[in-house]
């Protein structure tokens, strides 16, 4: 641009809160003493002025937040067409959208490891919920930067929150007390009415709520519906998980006035604690557990006393906990069962993995890995106890990492419960009736001293069994039979019934060594052909169980 002339520099000044800045000579200043303006005059259009007026000139006082009024939404990436409205295009302010998210440090939070965070945190929720009108439902979203958050209170969360972190070993809560939690979703009241608030529709990801005092809870949860945890780390305050003690959990329930249903966990870690998830603990005693709708999906149980503890203490006054679902999960360095229930009805586990699980952390087994339907130790079941309590629970695709000879001393699974089921690569479980899958041995041809056919059975497993079994060995020599036996400590018997088209040419029969084992022999007749054998077992529990303490 040529300069054309350079005159003598024109300006006035004034208070613009008495006299509003008249119209500015072609560029004159005007400046507003009071508010700190600065202002240019645009000149006449005939100057080439796009309008007359004046223009502000930005200083170090101008409000650029002010400035920027409008916001449309420009799309992904640069050229792209984006409609936000089938007419003119959706604006918003800029403090609007600025204000879509709110980050707990613009309340005051550090984040530092130090500084006491509790009053900051709650400021950041509560400004934008119980100090508001309620029954707007306003979602808000409250950010937690990466940092340790500590706090010397239990942080309350209301309805309508959307709680998010950078990841739950990034932005940590902390608490620094005991007997306590770091965080509860539960009945509070409404600072404008007083009336009570049930929580419902909240959601919390990307954190970690940390207690470091001893038989403090990561988590209270009671009275609440419609809840979400994404990516959580709850880790209660245990230093010896190899005991009860003072006990306490990652996450507790704890209704009170109403029911909880549809809390969903996803991605999360329970640790550090005596209990994983509990409805009810000692020293906590929570007799309400009508708590429904439960789902643990893809997370992680690790290093604690037991996993997760169901309807222990139950008061039947109100429903029990049911319809639970435990999938794709793994529990490991656990020092009892990973899944115990108590009173509980339709709890599910599946295809969830059981590592270092009921062996006391010490690699002996001293429970079983998964306990459905514990009556307090009653073995035979005392005839005053309702089983209908005890029931519709399944164990469906998990594996393990106990193996047999361990299994037959603390069974992965126990069941003692009405039509309850377990599925995995080694049985049929349905109460206390078992049945292995099919397996096919071949005999010898020929064989005059009676040998092994691989099948052995202990007491400490079976001391009965039924084995169903088909014999082949050519197209005509076909049998079909079963084997009854009993199985004692110093000997055992059985009884053989079949039907065959002709003649197979094998003999059964049962040898023991006196010790609580016994294996089916064959000898065959010389035929020219081996012999296939198919087969069954199934049998049912009668072994008393070792009492089980509560819990």
């Amino acid at each position: 641009m040529a300069i054309v002339t350079i005159g003598q520099i024109k300006h006035r000044r004034g208070i613009l809160g008495i006299d509003p800045m008249p119209q500015l000579g072609s560029a004159e200043f005007g400046w507003g003493i009071d508010l700190q303006e600065l202002y240019i005059g645009n000149g006449t259009i005939s100057e080439g002025a796009p309008a007359e007026g004046n223009t502000e000139i930005l200083t170090e006082h101008s409000d650029l937040i002010a400035l920027l009024s409008d916001y449309t939404y420009a799309g992904p990436f640069s050229g792209a067409i984006m409609s936000t409205s089938a007419g003119l295009p959706i604006t918003r302010t800029f403090i609007e959208r600025y204000d879509d998210n709110v980050s707990v440090r613009a309340f005051g939070a550090t984040g530092d490891g130090v500084t006491d965070d509790a009053d900051a945190i709650e400021r950041a929720i509560y400004q934008h919920t119980l100090e508001q009108p309620l029954d707007n439902e306003y979602w808000t979203t409250i950010y937690f930067p990466a940092g340790t958050y500590l706090v010397s209170r239990m942080i309350e969360v209301p309805s309508h929150v959307r709680l998010v972190g950078d990841g739950m070993e990034s932005s940590i809560i902390s608490l620094s007390i005991a007997d306590t939690a770091v965080m509860a979703i539960r009945k509070m009241v409404d600072p404008n009415t007083l009336g009570d608030i049930f929580p419902v529709d909240i959601h919390v990801a990307g954190l970690g709520l940390v207690a470091t005092q001893a038989s403090s809870h990561g988590l209270l949860i009671g009275d609440a519906n419609n809840i979400l945890f994404e990516r959580v780390g709850f880790n209660g305050a245990s230093v010896d998980r190899t005991v009860v003690g003072t006990s306490n959990a990652a996450v507790l329930f704890q209704n009170v006035n109403q029911s909880s249903a549809d809390i969903r966990f996803t991605d999360s870690l329970f640790t550090t604690a005596t209990f994983g998830i509990a409805t009810g603990i000692p020293d906590a005693s929570n007799t309400r557990q009508d708590i429904s709708s439960i789902t643990v999906t893809n997370s992680r149980f690790y290093d604690l006393y037991k996993g997760a503890l169901i309807g222990n203490e139950a008061d039947n006054v109100f429903a029990l906990p049911s319809n639970w679902s435990f999938a794709f999960n793994s529990f490991d360095v656990i020092t009892k069962e990973g899944i115990h229930t108590y009173q509980a009805n339709r709890i599910t586990s599946g295809q969830n993995h059981f590592g270092d699980v009921g062996d006391d952390q010490i690699s002996t087994p001293a429970t079983n890995c998964i306990f459905f339907g514990d009556t307090g130790g009653e073995n035979p079941v005392d005839t005053l106890v309702d089983l209908t309590e005890y029931e519709g629970n399944y164990s469906i695709g998990d594996t393990f990492d106990r193996d047999d000879a361990d299994n037959a001393l603390f069974l992965r699974v126990n069941i003692n419960c009405l039509n309850s089921y377990a599925i995995d690569s080694k049985e049929i479980t349905w109460g206390t009736l078992k049945v292995e899958p099919g397996r096919l041995i071949l005999l010898a041809d020929d064989t005059t001293v009676a040998a092994t056919t691989g099948i052995t059975l202990d007491i400490a497993q079976y001391q009965g069994a039924i084995i169903d079994y088909q014999l082949n060995r050519t197209a005509n020599q076909i049998r079909t039979g079963t084997i009854e036996i009993a199985n004692g400590t110093t000997s055992a018997s059985m009884n053989e019934s079949y039907t065959e088209e002709d003649a197979v040419g094998v003999t059964l029969s049962i040898s023991d060594n006196g010790a609580g084992l016994a294996t089916i022999e064959y000898v065959s007749t010389d035929d020219a052909n081996d012999i296939t054998l198919s087969y069954s077992i199934r049998h049912l529990t009668c072994i008393p169980a070792v009492p089980t303490a509560a819990p």
